[in-house]
């Protein structure tokens, strides 16, 4: 595990996007393992020695946001106020919640049109929203110009899955069972195409930030 993380290890964004994918690949073997032992107690315990006998989905890369919380501190409300604050005022942060709004749009399409939203592409769209929502989070964690390489990571496989997002909305969209969803669905359209240019903006910052020097 390396000291710190600007070792060289974890300069290039192609660094993080192997670590990215071993994360992948520990979600899913959580996944495929959760039915045999969720029955049993403590099955995260369980399922994560499992997860750790196999090498190559053991972790290098330090963890990026190391746990502060303290159980024995009460949670002060103006802190937590503070802190929340700032968050939302970090980069990225606007973008964080334009995909919150978006997925409870989608959402609203179960009502409109309940036969499409019980099929198959509808789930996956759903589950494409909260990996985006949730890389973006991982994104709006780290400070203006902190490890610029790893940001590029996350910005490219948000894109790519926002493309996949925009994909089945038009697949949706030709297939929509009535006016009000079709209407609704070109907003949710924009909406995706909206975010994606933000989130191109985005990496494009991260990479003059990496033009700048070592991250």
């Amino acid at each position: 595990m390396p000291s710190d993380p600007v070792s060289p290890e974890f300069r290039s964004e192609f660094a993080w996007e192997k670590e990215l994918r071993r994360d992948d690949e520990r979600v899913r073997t959580y996944l495929s393992e959760l039915p045999k032992f969720i029955d049993l107690p403590q099955e995260d315990a369980v399922i994560l020695k499992r997860i750790q006998c196999r090498e190559e989905r053991i972790p290098h890369a330090i963890p990026l946001f190391p746990e502060k919380w303290d159980p024995e501190r009460d949670p002060d409300p103006e802190e937590e106020r503070e802190a929340r604050d700032a968050w939302f005022r970090r980069e990225g942060a606007d973008i964080f919640l334009a995909s919150i709004r978006l997925a409870r749009g989608f959402a609203v399409l179960f009502a409109m049109d309940p036969k499409t939203a019980r099929t198959p592409e509808f789930m996956s769209l759903l589950t494409l929203l909260g990996k985006i929502s949730a890389k973006l989070a991982d994104a709006v964690e780290l400070a203006p110009g902190e490890l610029p390489a790893l940001r590029r990571a996350l910005c490219k496989r948000i894109v790519a899955d926002l493309n996949d997002a925009i994909g089945l909305q038009n697949f949706f969209l030709n297939n929509a069972g009535n006016e009000e969803a079709v209407s609704h669905l070109c907003s949710l359209g924009t909406q995706l195409r909206v975010i994606r240019e933000d989130v191109l903006a985005m990496l494009f910052r991260a990479r003059r930030d990496g033009d700048k020097g070592p991250n």
